[in-house]
């Protein structure tokens, strides 16, 4: 039994405002088993749940319900049981049955039976009920940090971030040796782009319990958005290594591999996710943004559409058909998949990305300008807003305002000869002569061999630069 215990513990993931490439991994409480039972048909069906041998353990519970329908344990086996076959349905009616059964005075009864119920809706995606449920178990026994847990997966889920992190400080002030409290902190923080926050809580989960792919699988991911590539794939590999079966751990991968523009290897980590899972929506996001990235809309469309179809609830999948049919030149469709994906979170600030680039590529800079507003409202460090609300500044004859965006920009992304090039462009619009040579000179420096701020120099008489 404590092998198939330790198998439904439920790893979640959670796509929310980060976007389509955001794979975020929480753990819920792993089940623990029930007390012992006095019914030797259920000793019997436990072997045989280990065994696989399903049809013979049903037959040795129901059994046991007929020797004593009353006793709890037996629905909780058999909950267990349709939940390994996952026949969800039927085990959240039996693990309600169980809970239902439990006395008040049996706490541990009532803890395992409620962590039955919450992994059986999550598994239904029903992580409203799921909230309710751990309120409920944390009304009961308020000093038990596995409720306020539990409840913050819920609360990702649900997009409730602040909240979630509320809970995980409430249970990590009952037990700061929880790890899973950790892992889903810094599930919330990653959502909001808090991603040293996210980064520090994945440190502690490890030291915690360094068996565990999640907290390497988080801390990939953040580490990739903050652009430290070589310590982003280093944390995939290792989350790969302790869990090779775990589909998240190759996403994470993807992605570090995505920013560093190894698409192919890119690609065959998001295959390798869909063989784990071929119903995975977000490895049909990932491989979207993929093609993208590649200038190929039809095939990111394509993967768009799959994402959709997965999972139309999720407002990434949305997004990423916005953005492939950006690519294609249809605008109003992409404005319209904007729309839905602002509608179902709010704080999805790539949406707000693409809005800016659908005006800014029809001319409409002013319209551009606020929605790439509204995206840094959300995330002021997404560095793409940064560069095409500049571009509009720019283009809207505002250069004081795009070069503070690009020395922003800069902050950002030191070592980009493209940042400090279109600063000098700027500058030199603004009649700041010296500050575009000296911005012409870094591109230079950092891009020796590429002749266009060469040329920008020679045309403004700077001698050495042919």
């Amino acid at each position: 039994m404590k092998k198939l215990l330790r198998r439904l513990r439920l790893v979640c993931l959670c796509l929310g405002s980060i976007g389509t490439l955001m794979l975020i991994s929480g753990l819920v409480l792993a089940l623990t088993l029930p007390p012992a039972t006095p019914l030797p048909n259920l000793s019997r069906a436990d072997e045989m749940i280990d065994a696989r041998d399903y049809e013979s353990a049903e037959r040795e519970i129901n059994e046991a319900i007929a020797t004593n329908p009353e006793y709890p344990g037996s629905y909780y086996l058999l909950a267990v049981l349709n939940y390994r076959q996952k026949d969800y349905e039927e085990a959240l009616r039996n693990a309600r049955k169980a809970l239902d059964l439990t006395t008040p005075d049996n706490v541990k009864g009532l803890e395992q039976a409620v962590l039955l119920v919450q992994n059986t809706l999550w598994a239904l995606g029903r992580y409203g009920e799921a909230c309710n449920v751990s309120s409920e178990m944390i009304r009961i026994m308020p000093d038990n940090a596995a409720g306020y847990v539990n409840r913050a997966l819920s609360e990702c889920e649900l997009g409730d971030y602040p909240q979630a992190v509320a809970d995980c400080d409430k249970a990590i002030e009952l037990d700061p040796q929880i790890p899973e409290a950790y892992h889903n902190r810094a599930l919330a923080y990653l959502n909001q782009n808090m991603f040293e926050k996210c980064i520090s809580d994945c440190v502690t989960a490890i030291q915690l319990r360094s068996g565990d792919a999640v907290p390497y699988i988080n801390r990939s991911q953040a580490e990739s958005y903050l652009g430290r590539l070589d310590e982003a794939l280093a944390d995939a590999d290792k989350a790969v290594q302790l869990d090779p079966t775990n589909a998240k751990a190759y996403l994470s991968r993807s992605l570090a591999n995505t920013f560093l523009h190894e698409y192919d290897k890119s690609v065959a980590d998001c295959k390798r996710a869909l063989s784990l899972e071929p119903n995975n929506a977000d490895a049909y996001g990932a491989l979207s943004y993929i093609y993208a990235m590649q200038d190929k809309p039809e095939e990111a469309l394509g993967y768009a559409e799959k994402m959709i179809r997965v999972d139309p609830s999720d407002p990434a999948g949305y997004e990423s058909r916005a953005s492939a049919l950006i690519g294609l030149k249809q605008y109003e469709k992409a404005e319209a998949d904007c729309e839905k994906a602002l509608t179902l979170d709010p704080r999805c600030f790539r949406a707000y990305d693409d809005v800016g680039t659908i005006h800014l590529e029809t001319g409409d800079y002013p319209r551009a300008i606020g929605a790439l507003s509204e995206s840094l409202e959300i995330y002021p460090e997404n560095k793409s807003a940064l560069m095409k609300r500049a571009k509009a500044l720019f283009l809207e004859g505002d250069f004081d305002r795009a070069i503070v965006d690009l020395s922003e920009l800069i902050s950002l992304d030191p070592d980009n000869w493209n940042v400090y090039y279109n600063r000098g462009v700027s500058n030199e619009k603004a009649g700041r002569l010296q500050e575009a040579i000296s911005d012409y000179m870094t591109a230079v420096k950092l891009a020796p061999d590429n002749p266009t701020p060469r040329q920008a120099l020679r045309n403004l008489g700077v001698d050495g630069y042919e």
